[in-house]
């Protein structure tokens, strides 16, 4: 299953208890899952956050980042009328 995030769940975790010198283990966590493909950042949210000039904008600025947790919008897009047609929702 692919599970896409958000801006504000990596905001959010930066900001408060998981910050990169912090929780190092959950960023590894983050990209480990990205390059397994079970998470997936939407374009749109990865230049969100990209944008900004802190530490989590400079993890975002990283090419293993980019490389493994971005998804193309083709690819989400595919697989989001997919789990609309399934569950009948939008």
């Amino acid at each position: 299953m692919l599970y896409l995030l958000d801006a504000n769940a990596l905001i959010t975790a930066h900001n408060t208890w998981y910050g990169h010198k912090r929780v190092p283990e959950f960023w590894r966590w983050l990209i480990h899952h990205g390059e397994a493909g079970t998470i997936k950042l939407p374009q749109e949210i990865y230049a969100e956050v990209e944008a900004g000039n802190d530490e989590l904008s400079s993890w975002m600025h990283d090419t293993v980042t980019k490389k493994r947790c971005c998804s193309p919008r083709t690819a989400i897009w595919t697989r989001s009328r997919w789990c609309w047609r399934a569950t009948g929702t939008r």
